[in-house]
């Protein structure tokens, strides 16, 4: 019988760009088991190919206006060894068994407008959702995107009368801008580009919205 862990300990892979691969690296560490109620151990080494968690940022598109958190590598591969342990039809114990990849959604603040034309503005931060970080110090948390003067932002939007949108930007003084859109989060298409004299302007995008779409809009430094 092997016992649980206290925790667990992370050890970065290093990525070699020439061969376009992880570099591998063996790992010795203890085993520790139980035989007739005695704490025995062994050292074992593992040759590691590829991490066994791997994380990553990317856009997953989202599902009713409302973005996707994260995906992972589904449980198909995983071992449920509750028959052995006399739990026949339980969930676990189990192993886990590696590669797995977890995917994080690289969204920002996020801005919806979907209803019928009006006269109103509507503020970034509707869906209030943002990444962060935080460790075992008393240090507080760290929020992402992190304060950027640099980075070009939505302030503002207006769904106008004949169904365009009108969006307000904002950016550091002579930065040109370009403007993206999405139905669905994830296929992005070029909207446009606009110059910016003045730090904040306004982008209008002439193709009109219809009553049955939801819209997505990010915007970027034009290439």
């Amino acid at each position: 019988m092997r016992p649980g862990v206290e925790g667990i300990r992370f050890i970065r892979m290093n990525w070699d760009n020439r061969k376009r691969q992880f570099e591998s690296s063996t790992l010795a560490f203890k085993d520790y088991y139980i035989v007739r109620n005695t704490l025995q151990s062994q050292t074992v080494q593992r040759v590691v190919t590829e991490p066994d968690i791997l994380f990553s940022v990317r856009t997953l598109g989202g599902m009713n206006g409302i973005p996707n958190i994260l995906e992972r590598t589904g449980s198909s591969r995983w071992i449920n060894n509750a028959d052995l342990n006399g739990k026949a039809g339980s969930e676990g114990p189990g192993i886990i068994k590696p590669p797995i990849k977890i995917s994080f959604n690289a969204i920002g603040r996020n801005v919806e407008a979907e209803s019928a034309p009006t006269d109103s503005v509507i503020l970034p931060g509707q869906w209030p959702f943002t990444w962060g970080r935080f460790g075992g110090s008393t240090n507080p948390p760290i929020a992402f995107p992190m304060q950027n003067a640099e980075r070009p932002e939505i302030v503002a939007v207006k769904l106008l009368n004949d169904g365009r949108i009108r969006l307000t930007l904002r950016a550091p003084r002579g930065v040109g801008l370009a403007v993206l859109r999405s139905l669905n989060l994830r296929d992005w298409e070029y909207a446009g580009e606009v110059g910016n004299p003045t730090g904040i302007l306004d982008f209008v995008d002439d193709d009109p919205i219809f009553f049955e779409e939801r819209r997505f809009y990010r915007v970027t430094v034009a290439p």
